[in-house]
């Protein structure tokens, strides 16, 4: 059955199939994602192939675990069971997701489907699109005979050609490595006085290739990517701790307590005291 949101489309899928060998799929769907300026976060319990078509957005970021993935579009997002999936979205994007039980995973193991990886960029060639439009078509026929062993067929047939085809495509950029472990720097000294110049020097780029390369692997500049941090980090403390705004500014890297409000406000859309406050008073009235 469809939702309530007109732009989210999602049926389950009947339970009894013909084809036992074949990974079963529980939940097919469709969807046009909405910005979200703040980040998404959830507990992923069942295993999805998420094929993300198209958006006005070159890549999208996604931090699975403490991993941080930046895709072109179009892209296939393998969402593990038991991972931590964190994303936001700047602009609309169109979707179609497969969702499977957790304990399907040894079965596409055996059909030698590779897992490993959890982003695969993809063109959408004739073979992929003629697979993408005959699910759609499946959806509006759920119930009928035989559909739900088709929807089978093709979905192991659509995550084939798309892992496949990205395979033979598939390119590192120069200095990728060197950006996450940059990133990564950054996610763990947010705190800390940085300096980019040394970072990059570090990593044996100068400045202005640190720049270049980093745009190539990630859409917000690295000033934006350490101020996301802070402000998450700043949010977590206002919100879970009873520190005061003096302290919770100096404990997430901000050098005056005045930037630090002036910096939330701009961010989040009001200040640290209001959104406290705010969260509050939703505590009293539960």
């Amino acid at each position: 059955m469809p939702n309530g949101n007109p732009d989210f489309f999602i049926v389950k899928v009947p339970d009894k199939r013909f084809y036992s060998f074949v990974p079963r799929v529980s939940y097919i769907g469709h969807t046009i994602s909405l910005p979200e300026t703040k980040y998404s976060v959830y507990q992923r319990t069942e295993l999805e192939f998420c094929f993300r078509l198209s958006s006005a957005e070159q890549h999208a970021e996604d931090k699975i675990d403490d991993q941080v993935y930046c895709t072109e579009f179009p892209h296939l997002l393998i969402k593990h069971p038991g991972t931590l999936h964190r994303y936001r979205t700047e602009h609309p994007r169109t979707a179609c997701f497969l969702i499977y039980s957790a304990d399907v995973v040894r079965a596409f193991e055996r059909a030698d489907i590779d897992l490993t990886q959890f982003a695969y960029p993809f063109q959408i060639t004739p073979e992929i699109q003629k697979l993408l439009d005959e699910l759609r078509h499946c959806e509006d026929q759920i119930h009928e005979p035989d559909i739900p062993d088709r929807i089978d067929l093709l979905a192991v047939r659509l995550i084939t050609e798309v892992i496949s085809q990205s395979r033979r495509n598939s390119r590192v950029l120069p200095h990728h490595n060197d950006i996450r472990q940059i990133a990564a720097y950054i996610e763990s000294h947010f705190n800390e006085p940085l300096d980019f110049s040394s970072l990059a020097e570090k990593f044996g780029m100068s400045l202005r290739s640190f720049f270049r390369h980093w745009k190539e692997n990630y859409r917000e500049s690295p000033a934006h990517f350490l101020l996301t941090c802070r402000m998450e980090f700043a949010k977590h403390l206002l919100l879970r701790s009873s520190m005061n705004i003096n302290q919770i500014a100096d404990n997430a890297g901000f050098s005056s307590s005045g930037y630090f409000v002036q910096s939330f406000k701009r961010y989040y859309g009001e200040t640290p005291a209001a959104m406290r406050r705010e969260c509050m008073q939703n505590v009293k009235t539960k």
